[in-house]
């Protein structure tokens, strides 16, 4: 998991007024790997959007959210799931973090993490 930089949306053919009032995205992108039905390494990529500029706990926490279905989706027996972060202490390695990863069996239905 890694946030990528804050991109600023523009139009192919806007009126002038647009300029000054640019939309802005951020990217988080995500890769899961997982053994699939031959035993095999396999990957998947995603990325989620979002129009917030925080980069922070609550954000990371609603990505985890969301991915922990996709996860749970794409490898029905799943038992832990290991994230592994660039780590930066305001985002991954923050008290909030740490509570989830420290209770994700109760929060996500028996799916323990590191």
């Amino acid at each position: 998991m890694g946030f990528s930089e804050k991109y600023i949306c523009s139009y192919a053919d806007e009126v002038q007024s647009a300029y000054f009032d640019k939309g802005a995205v951020t990217l988080q992108l995500i890769v899961i790997y997982h053994r699939n039905s031959e035993e095999k390494l396999d990957h998947k990529s995603y990325v989620i959007v979002s129009d917030t500029q925080m980069h922070n706990s609550g954000t990371v926490l609603a990505s985890i959210r969301d991915i922990v279905s996709v996860v749970q989706q794409l490898v029905t027996n799943v038992n832990t799931i290991h994230y592994v972060t660039d780590s930066p202490t305001s985002q991954y390695r923050y008290k909030h973090v740490f509570y989830v990863v420290g209770n994700h069996h109760k929060l996500f239905e028996g799916v323990t993490a590191s």
